[in-house]
């Protein structure tokens, strides 16, 4: 159960931030950008990952001094000028590896998704200082949260899903109610979209740890006819500390996943929405 307790205390955090204000919820969205950033590289594992990593974070942590130095002018334009220089740096960097440049393709991919959800994130920073800025983000949070916790339990995906959309929507409405005088309408809104992208990013992020072990378990299964048994052992060896490490990885963006994924549904719904 340490995966439905990460998502609830992560969500925890980001509401006691979003009630202290912008800049605390500035520090919580940093944390969460860099527990995504360095579970997503430990799931997929790609070459160039470390500048990556500091390419992804460092954009993150720009993206979010941008929107706290605006105030109250919630634009998110200043996240492309920070967007376009790190994947302008990401191409940079693909073609000044030291390594043989093996796996470009998906050393870039890897790089330029990490990049783009840690600057997304933002957003959130950027709501709360809208007009009713308190109540969208602790709606947002509150779903996003509440939603990943229910797919993170052992249940089935064909129960914990539908489940986790019906919760998160009714939890996150729930928080919205009592954070802010929002329409009734408008907040279960924001509550369902935030529920539905956390139940959408926690098993994407699943899905992708299963591949990458299921590729590792696969190459250890054609071990034996190629290279013999010691070869055999090791591979598998690899394959089970594979397994091992995106279980823990998902984990570790799954604490991430409520501040990350509420950012988007709180900034687009609440400026549809609320205005």
């Amino acid at each position: 159960m340490t995966g439905p307790l990460l998502a609830v205390l992560a969500a925890a955090v980001g509401v006691g931030a979003s009630l202290l204000g912008q800049t605390a919820l500035g520090v919580a969205v940093l944390l969460a950008q860099i527990l995504l950033v360095l579970g997503w590289f430990a799931i997929v594992d790609v070459p160039g990952k470390e500048v990556g990593a500091l390419l992804a974070i460092g954009a993150g942590a720009t993206a979010d001094a941008a929107m706290i130095e605006r105030g109250s002018d919630i634009s998110l334009g200043p996240l492309a000028g920070v967007l376009g220089p790190a994947l302008v740096l990401a191409l940079i960097h693909q073609f000044t590896r030291k390594d043989k440049k093996g796996r470009v393709t998906a050393s870039l991919t890897a790089i330029l998704m990490a990049i783009t959800l840690s600057v997304v994130a933002a957003a959130l920073v950027a709501e709360r200082a809208a007009t009713h800025g308190e109540a969208v983000t602790i709606t947002a949070i509150v779903a996003a949260g509440a939603a990943s916790a229910v797919v993170a339990s052992p249940l089935a995906a064909a129960v914990a899903d539908p489940l986790a959309l019906v919760v998160g929507t009714a939890a996150g409405a729930g928080a919205g109610f009592v954070a802010g005088d929002m329409d009734a309408g408008y907040t279960v809104g924001i509550a369902a979209g935030a529920a539905v992208l956390a139940v959408m990013g926690r098993r994407a992020a699943t899905f992708t740890a299963y591949d990458v072990a299921a590729e590792a378990a696969r190459a250890a299964a054609g071990a034996p006819a190629a290279t013999g048994r010691a070869a055999s052992r090791q591979a598998r060896r690899q394959a089970s500390r594979q397994a091992r490490r995106s279980g823990e990885a998902v984990l570790v963006m799954g604490s991430a996943l409520p501040l990350v994924l509420a950012a988007p549904a709180a900034y687009v719904l609440g400026r549809l929405l609320v205005g």
